[in-house]
């Protein structure tokens, strides 16, 4: 239901009427600008969050507001194979594309939250002409031609955000935008593990596959050595039998480990963003020497990295914020518009006659059959379920 507070209507007059209506103008101004002052004020706005769990001391926190920087950790391994391929790997992974499509999705969200934050002004400009027959009775019978020219602004209907349901859906898309960039941190680490574990199995399997070749060509060696023993008679059918076994034994090993290195060659592919077959460049360079395993810090610390347990403590934000929002959204809201139109005759007359319109409404919900309440109640259970499923993550 709208209750119409005031509507103005200034129209362009001499300078004796435009005085008389300054004092009220400024008046109207000034209500405006109270109206946007108490926009200022969030009374629903969120609470602290809850802990982690009820036996975790308070002072430890698992999310900080800016996200740890990923390091470059595969680095040292210092092998150019695997950090031209992780390179590779974080741009053009089709999985962390994906992701950064998601994100940019989500973004746009939080953007748009925001834009009702500010009026929506627009503008229009149009031309006429008509023509009229006169009829003078007689022969000078003749036509009159008239043209019209105007010029436009209007801002439509703008919610003034005196309770903070509009800012605090803001808030909300942009804790959803930081847990989408969690959602890309994860991809990040989980592609770079996969592409590091893949790269070191492939370099044990390349050298499984020389250490095969070296203990086959030292098998076929004994062999033909045992063949020539069992010729001159310094050794049994048996003998022979058991070094033929080695060989085959050695040589069935071979076909497994060299299907295996293709196989790690073509999911290595994938993973960088190519399909399965291309030359992916790697050279047998033995393999990598152990690093030194880094200081992981107190197990919180750890929690504190994982992209999982932040984007389950920004969801969880979230979730109160657009309490904040279905709370505010209950009470009543104030909504202005307004219009400058010039027009005239002559186009170079168009900026001296003029009329504006300023207009505000208050509305206010009063019989919605408990829609907004139960909206209130529905917001406040998935912030129930985003606290369990933010303990679960970190537990």
């Amino acid at each position: 239901m709208n209750h119409p507070i005031r509507s103005v209507l200034i129209s362009g007059s001499p300078a004796g009427a435009k005085s008389r209506s300054s004092a009220s103008l400024r008046c109207r101004v000034w209500s405006v600008a109270v109206c946007f002052g108490l926009a200022g004020c969030m009374p629903f706005r969120p609470g602290p969050t809850p802990p982690v769990h009820e036996n975790v001391p308070a002072e430890y926190t698992l999310f900080e507001p800016v996200a740890p920087r990923p390091d470059a950790w595969w680095t040292v391994f210092e092998s150019d194979d695997l950090n031209r391929l992780m390179e590779q790997a974080l741009n053009a992974n089709l999985t962390i594309r994906e992701s950064y499509a998601r994100l940019a999705q989500v973004r746009a969200v939080a953007e748009k939250a925001g834009v009702d934050l500010f009026p929506e002004l627009d503008g229009s400009a149009g031309a006429s002409a008509s023509r009229q027959r006169i009829d003078l009775g007689g022969a000078t019978d003749g036509t009159e031609t008239s043209k019209r020219y105007s010029l436009g602004l209007s801002m439509a209907s703008y919610e003034i955000d005196l309770w903070g349901s509009i800012r605090s859906t803001r808030e909300a898309a942009l804790r959803d935008t930081a847990a989408s960039v969690e959602d890309v941190r994860a991809a990040f680490l989980t592609i770079s593990a996969e592409l590091a574990t893949r790269w070191a199995e492939l370099m044990v399997q390349m050298e499984t596959l020389h250490v095969l070749d070296r203990q086959l060509e030292s098998n076929r060696q004994s062999l033909d050595l045992m063949e020539t023993r069992f010729h001159f008679g310094r050794a049994t059918v048996l003998d022979v039998y058991q070094q033929r076994q080695s060989v085959t034994e050695i040589e069935a090993l071979i076909p497994s480990v060299a299907a295996r290195i293709g196989e790690l060659r073509n999911e290595i592919a994938v993973l960088i963003g190519d399909p399965p077959g291309t030359d992916i460049g790697i050279d047998d360079s033995g393999l990598p020497d152990v690093p030194i395993v880094p200081d992981p810090g107190i197990p919180m610390d750890v929690l504190a990295q994982r992209p999982d347990v932040r984007k389950a403590g920004l969801a969880l934000e979230a979730a109160e914020w657009r309490v904040s929002a279905a709370r505010a959204d209950r009470l009543p809201a104030i909504r202005l518009s307004a219009s400058l139109t010039f027009s005239a005759d002559a186009i170079d007359q168009v900026l001296t006659n003029w009329i504006g319109t300023l207009a505000a409404g208050l509305t206010g919900p009063i019989v919605d059959a408990g829609r907004r309440r139960v909206e209130v109640e529905r917001t406040r259970a998935v912030v129930d379920e985003r606290l369990v499923a933010y303990r679960r993550a970190a537990l």
